[in-house]
């Protein structure tokens, strides 16, 4: 029995490893570039976005306090060498007339200054409004957090826009930190004083639930999720929007939904969908959303 139970252990343990290195282009060749990922931690990338130092967000104007729209999406990996759905996203958020789009991670494939360089230059011809991204393990590859840091802005921060609070959070090395947590129930707590603060959505590159199977997909350390479950569960945040799994999964626990997008790529395709993004309504005291499929928008 022991040792039928040490060989179980190690079964999970390989298809574990394989699992985390499969959202790679090259799969395990890919180990050097993670490696290279661990030249800053958490607390390092934390203290960079809260002390101002990266490139500032800019938001647009609030048109209505009480309505408006934003496109949700993850893990597009752009590549210089392969297409993206960035036109097909640039018009459905005109006809839409979104204010913005939000990206929770994965942006760029190998975390290489020439493809945010890449997306820079796509995203201007292609999209006519901001576009922000949360920090994947993947744009912490190659170039890492200097160059995203620089071209696209913190892994760690909140805004309100008309009548809602928008958390990022910084789980791209699978761990959340001290700091950074004491810093997103600050922010939770000073959303739920505001009465004029109706809704909360928080973003992740990282998921807080993984089906029946845990697995690197999820933050890492089980006390660090069950501390963000509760926040959520104390605050009333309601949403948690993730990646990372390449999975299209959804769960309404506890007052909060927990949706994980299936991957917005045209060359990555989600292993139980098809490349997808949400498009958020906001109607004062009320928020809807709707799956979209890349496939099937034809502008």
């Amino acid at each position: 029995m022991k040792i039928k139970g040490l060989f179980l252990s190690f079964i999970i343990l390989v298809f574990s490893a394989l699992l985390y290195f499969s959202c790679s282009t090259y799969g395990l060749e890919d180990i050097e570039q993670y490696i290279n990922a661990n030249k800053n931690t958490v607390d390092d990338r934390y203290e960079d976005s809260v002390s101002g130092n990266t490139k500032m967000l800019q938001l647009p104007p609030v048109k209505n306090p009480q309505h408006f729209s934003f496109l949700w999406c993850t893990d597009m990996h752009i590549r210089v060498d392969r297409r993206d759905y960035l036109d097909k996203l640039g018009g459905f958020a005109r006809r839409a007339d979104a204010s913005f789009i939000i990206h929770t991670g994965d942006l760029a494939d190998h975390g290489l200054e020439e493809e945010f360089d890449h997306f820079l230059v796509e995203a201007n011809k292609k999209l006519s409004i901001p576009f922000y991204s949360a920090l994947g393990n993947h744009d912490l590859y190659g170039d890492g957090w200097d160059t995203f840091k620089e071209k696209m802005g913190p892994s760690v921060t909140a805004f309100d826009f008309a009548n809602s609070r928008f958390i990022f959070i910084d789980t791209a090395s699978c761990d959340v930190g001290k700091e950074q947590m004491e810093w997103i129930e600050d922010e939770l707590e000073d959303a739920r004083s505001r009465s004029e603060i109706k809704h909360i959505f928080m973003f992740s590159h990282m998921c807080l639930y993984d089906d029946t199977l845990e697995t690197p997909t999820i933050i890492c350390d089980p006390d660090e999720r069950y501390q963000l479950i509760s926040m959520l569960d104390k605050y009333d945040v309601d949403f948690f929007l993730c990646g990372h799994k390449h999975s299209a999964e959804k769960y309404y626990l506890n007052g909060t939904w927990h949706i994980q997008a299936g991957t917005a790529s045209t060359y990555k395709k989600p292993i139980n969908d098809h490349s997808q993004f949400y498009y958020f309504q906001i109607d004062g005291d009320n928020v809807y959303f709707e799956k979209k499929y890349f496939d099937d928008i034809d502008y």
